[in-house]
C-alpha cells in the first residue's frame, strides 16, 4: 500500500519528500537504538552470569552439605546433648535437626541474597531504555511541530 502526500496539503510550505525524510530519519536513528539496546543487554547477561556463577555454587553447596554430611554431624551432636544432659533422645535429635536447618538455612540466604544482588547488572539497560524511549518521543514530538505545524 502507497500512501502519496500533495505537496500543497502540507502545512508551512513543506513538501513530501521533506516529510518523508524527516520520518525516515527518526525511523533510521530508532532503528540504530534498538541495535545498541540489544548489545547493551547482551553485555549485561553475560556480566550477570559471571556475577552469579559464585553465589549459585555456595546455594550448591549449602545444599550439599545439607543433604549429605550434616545428617550424620546432627546426629553425632545429639548423642553428644544427651550424654551431658539426660534429655530423652527424641529431645536431643530435636535440638539437632533444628540446629542443622538453622545452618542450612543461613547459607541458603547467603546464596540467595548474592543472586538477588547479580541481577543489578540490567539496571544499566532498563536506565538506557528509559532514556531511548524518552528521546523517541521527544524526536516525534518535534519532528511533528517542526514539520506539519503552521507559522
Amino acid at each position: 500500500m502507497s500512501i502519496t502526500i500533495d505537496p500543497i496539503a502540507c502545512p508551512a510550505g513543506g513538501t513530501s519528500e521533506s516529510v518523508t525524510g524527516g520520518v525516515s530519519d527518526v525511523l533510521h536513528d530508532v532503528t540504530e537504538l534498538a541495535e545498541l539496546q540489544v548489545k547493551l543487554l547482551a553485555a549485561d547477561s553475560k556480566a550477570a552470569v559471571r556475577r552469579v556463577a559464585l553465589p549459585a555454587a555456595l546455594v550448591a553447596l549449602g545444599c550439599c552439605l545439607a543433604l549429605g554430611s550434616v545428617p550424620v554431624m546432627l546426629f553425632a551432636l545429639s548423642s553428644a546433648i544427651q550424654q551431658f544432659t539426660r534429655l530423652p533422645e527424641s529431645a536431643t535429635l530435636a535440638l539437632a535437626a533444628g540446629g542443622g536447618m538453622l545452618l542450612a538455612g543461613t547459607l541458603g540466604a547467603l546464596g540467595w541474597a548474592r543472586i538477588a544482588s547479580s541481577v543489578d547488572e540490567f539496571d544499566r539497560s532498563r536506565a538506557e531504555l528509559s532514556q531511548n524511549i524518552a528521546w523517541v518521543k521527544r524526536s516525534f514530538k518535534r519532528n511533528g511541530r517542526d514539520e506539519w505545524s503552521a507559522h
